[in-house]
């Protein structure tokens, strides 16, 4: 992470690597420093190290311990179900609070994460019957298997992009080194889209 300042506007701001989001432990997506996608060996996770873990770990019936200092220090299960419930929230599945009035609409999540919304519906509609840790995990993990399946900056701009599309966070942008380099707007296409669907 680094505290940027433009000296001709005065202003300044914060640049997270690729792949991390605002005040985020860990990254939404495990990137290379250059944005480029982490090779896998055979039969690794790539949730692993990644806010979405908690999911993967989860619908394989891997719950964290309920206490103590494992490692890492932060994987105990109340760390576990919330930050399923911040993915659940990111893809528009739950109400991100009591005071929020609606969730992201399933249909512009379906947009932009390139899912089928029945898909969407029919999880949201499954979470809704229980706080079980392993169904939240199994549905949170069928909504992103497709996502998942194009990986690297593809996914960690979609992400970042429902992230602000929630409200979660602010405007979403990458850095691009082509001809020295330039800030460009993420999920643009989508802003307008979210203003027909209303707030």
């Amino acid at each position: 992470m680094a505290v940027l300042r433009c000296h001709t506007h005065g202003v300044s701001f914060t640049a997270y690597p690729p792949g991390h989001y605002p005040y985020g432990q860990v990254p939404l997506v495990d990137l290379g420093l250059d944005g480029s996608d982490l090779s896998l060996e055979e039969g690794d996770d790539p949730l692993t190290g990644t806010l979405l873990q908690a999911a993967g770990d989860a619908g394989r019936g891997e719950l964290w311990v309920r206490q103590g200092a494992p490692i890492p220090p932060d994987a105990v299960r109340s760390t576990q179900r919330r930050r399923l419930f911040g993915v659940a929230a990111l893809l528009g599945l739950v109400v991100a609070s009591a005071s929020a009035s609606q969730s992201l609409g399933l249909e512009l999540v379906a947009e932009v994460a390139q899912v089928p919304a029945s898909l969407l519906f029919a999880s949201s509609a499954a979470l809704k019957k229980t706080r079980g840790l392993e169904t939240w995990g199994r549905q949170i993990k069928v909504v992103l298997e497709r996502p998942l399946a194009q990986r690297g900056s593809w996914l960690a701009d979609r992400l970042a992009t429902l992230g602000f599309l929630a409200g979660r966070w602010g405007r979403p942008y990458r850095w691009t080194c082509d001809a020295g380099g330039r800030l460009i707007q993420l999920g643009k296409p989508f802003w307008s889209a979210r203003s027909r669907d209303g707030p």
